[in-house]
């Protein structure tokens, strides 16, 4: 059994030994399979992904090389098709279809009253992440590999996604200062998402920390001015009036509402008939 992981650097292992690759353009051409999975990864795109607008003359050699190689480490898994490469991958051998799967366990046992579970599956599901997506893979800003970069940014849209449900989870909970240091970081990250610096304030008003509530809003707007040229958003600036004010928050304590859109994932392929590939695969 073959798995990938890609929730960080790139690893392979094959009946749990380490599958050694042993070239960036190896790890280049695995990271576009695996992105393709289960669909035909063409020619083209690999020759994109490799050399942008400049491939050698030996390019299409190489890339027969290079799959030749990724033969002899993974066995079977590639196919020569109409135009490119196939690379097949059982559901549960690639990280981010476990972490899709977990999250939308989660996202259901919210939607069914049960936050303290929802919480610890949300937990299961981001520990699945060891850095950002192939993050030492590099392949050029090319039209060709457009797809792919796509791919990425949606799986890392996904985390955030899980990581909001889970804070959300945690506050029908009442964990606002355990939640404080965790939004901070994520703010910290993510200095212009301005759903995260509501849930900061929120929480910090919930601590009794009003001020520091409002040192965020006026930090988040300070932000916004200067890498955009705009005012905090509705939401944001209805939050720090209410604060201002001192008028009371709609109650936070209460049973976490259905899970948002961002938690109806789209589960892989399986005998019992769940979709492959991920919601975050190129069309």
């Amino acid at each position: 059994m073959v798995s990938y992981r890609i929730l960080g650097p790139l690893e392979v292992t094959r009946a749990g030994q380490p599958v050694p690759l042993r070239s960036p353009r190896q790890r280049t051409v695995l990271a576009v399979l695996l992105v393709h999975a289960g669909r035909v990864a063409s020619l083209d795109v690999l020759l994109a992904a490799l050399w942008g607008d400049d491939p050698p003359e030996t390019a299409v050699g190489q890339v027969q090389t290079l799959i030749w190689r990724l033969r002899g480490a993974l066995g079977d898994a590639i196919d020569t098709r109409p135009g490119g490469y196939r690379l097949t991958v059982a559901p549960g051998d690639l990280d981010a279809t476990v972490f899709t799967a977990t999250a939308a366990e989660a996202a259901a046992l919210a939607a069914a009253g049960q936050p303290a579970e929802a919480s610890r599956r949300y937990g299961d599901a981001l520990d699945a992440w060891r850095g950002p997506v192939l993050a030492d893979v590099r392949l050029p800003a090319h039209p060709g590999v457009a797809g792919f970069h796509a791919a990425v940014a949606e799986l890392t849209e996904q985390r955030l996604a899980v990581e909001r449900d889970r804070i959300d989870v945690e506050f029908g909970l009442g964990r606002h200062v355990e939640l404080i240091p965790r939004l901070h970081r994520m703010v910290r990250d993510e200095p212009l998402r301005e759903e995260l610096r509501e849930r900061l304030m929120r929480a910090l008003h919930r601590a009794g920390r009003r001020a520091e509530a409002l040192e965020v809003y006026r930090q988040g707007r300070a932000a916004g001015v200067a890498a955009l040229g705009l005012e905090p958003g509705p939401s944001l600036r209805a939050l720090h009036g209410r604060i201002l004010d001192g008028d009371p928050l709609p109650d936070d304590a209460g049973p976490p509402p259905p899970p948002p859109p961002s938690c109806r994932w789209t589960l892989p392929t399986s005998s019992t008939g769940a979709r492959w590939p991920p919601a975050w695969w190129p069309g």
